[in-house]
C-alpha cells in the first residue's frame, strides 16, 4: 500500500504545481516582489544620469569654406558608438537639408575598436558621389572629421566603410584609418 500512497502523493503535488502555473499563466495569480526603496532610487539615479541632451556644431562644406549648425543630440555616458551613430546621423540629414547629398545616406552601424582609439563607420551607401572633384571629396570627409572632433568622442582615428566592406572611391584610398585631427592644407 505504501507504494500507493507515494504515488497518489505524487499525482497530488504535480497537480497541485500545474494548477498554480495555470494561474500564474492566465493573469490571475500575480506575484510582486518587495524591493527597497533605495534599490528604487538607484535606478531612477541610473536612468536619469543615462542621457542628455548635449548641442554640438555640426560642420559641412559651404563652398571653400566649412559651415555650421548647431544642433541637440541625445547623448548617453557610456555609450560611444550610439553617441557617434546618432551625430553622424545628425550630420548627414544636415547635408541633405543643405542640399550637399542628393540622395539619402544613413549610418548603419558604428563599432569601436577594444582599445577605444578607431571607430569604425558602416554607410548605407557611400556619401561620396562619383563625379564630385576630390578637392569636394576631401571638404564632406574634412567636415565629418571635424564634427566628431568638436564632440569629443576619445576616438582618433575613423574607418569609413559600405555595407560592412571598406568604402571604395576612384580618388581617395580609405583603406588606411583617417586621423579625426584631419589633414593641414584643405
Amino acid at each position: 500500500m505504501k507504494p500507493l500512497v507515494k504515488y497518489l502523493t505524487l499525482a497530488a503535488a504535480c497537480l497541485v504545481v500545474g494548477v498554480v502555473f495555470f494561474i500564474f499563466q492566465r493573469g490571475l495569480l500575480i506575484v510582486e516582489w518587495a524591493i527597497s526603496p533605495s534599490f528604487i532610487h538607484q535606478i531612477s539615479k541610473v536612468s536619469r544620469d543615462a542621457a542628455a541632451a548635449k548641442k554640438f556644431n555640426l560642420y559641412y562644406p559651404k563652398g571653400d569654406v566649412f559651415a555650421s549648425e548647431l544642433v541637440s543630440i541625445i547623448w548617453k555616458d557610456n555609450g560611444p558608438s550610439e553617441n557617434i551613430k546618432h551625430l553622424l546621423n545628425n550630420w548627414l540629414t544636415l547635408l541633405q537639408e543643405e542640399h550637399v547629398l542628393h540622395k539619402s545616406v544613413l549610418v548603419e552601424d558604428v563599432a569601436i575598436s577594444s582599445v577605444g582609439q578607431e571607430a569604425y563607420i558602416s554607410f548605407d551607401r557611400s556619401p561620396l558621389m562619383s563625379e564630385w572633384s576630390i578637392h569636394k571629396k576631401w571638404l564632406l570627409i574634412q567636415s565629418l572629421l571635424k564634427s566628431l572632433q568638436e564632440a569629443d568622442t576619445g576616438v582618433k582615428f575613423i574607418i569609413f566603410l559600405v555595407n560592412q566592406r571598406p568604402m571604395e572611391d576612384e580618388h581617395i584610398d580609405f583603406s588606411q584609418p583617417l586621423p579625426i585631427d584631419g589633414f593641414d592644407g584643405l
